[in-house]
């Protein structure tokens, strides 16, 4: 037998073969996937905007704050749910990070609505 996994009275091994840990590898997993395709989103959105009005919107401090507030919470909630050390406490700081996260990108879009309003000519 390998050393972590235990058997169960029925001789079947269940140390990692759980449906949680199974949807937290899903999760880490899946996330990254959402991260490329938001980026895609705003590629796109970007060169439409450059090559349709001849407008390019600058990097704001408060998107890039928000993107690594969501990396971090999506590392702690992961750390919070594989199983080490200290998991309510990275599960309540990775959560919190999260919400953080998601107000300054609502932040940033609006910011950033304000600034091609402003560069298009249209009054605010």
């Amino acid at each position: 037998m390998s050393e972590g996994f235990s058997r169960s009275s029925n001789g079947s091994s269940s140390a990692i073969a759980t449906l949680p840990n199974a949807l937290s590898v899903a999760r880490i997993l899946l996330t990254p996937a959402f991260v490329w395709l938001r980026d895609v989103a705003i590629l796109i959105a970007g060169v439409t905007l450059l090559v349709t009005r001849k407008v390019r919107i600058e990097v704001r401090v408060v998107g890039k704050v928000a993107t690594f507030s969501l990396v971090v919470a999506i590392g702690l909630i992961a750390w919070g749910n594989l199983g080490y050390p200290f998991p309510t406490a990275a599960r309540t700081v990775g959560w919190g990070t999260y919400a953080v996260g998601i107000v300054e990108y609502y932040v940033a879009t609006a910011l950033y609505a304000g600034d091609l309003r402003l560069s298009s000519g249209m009054i605010v």
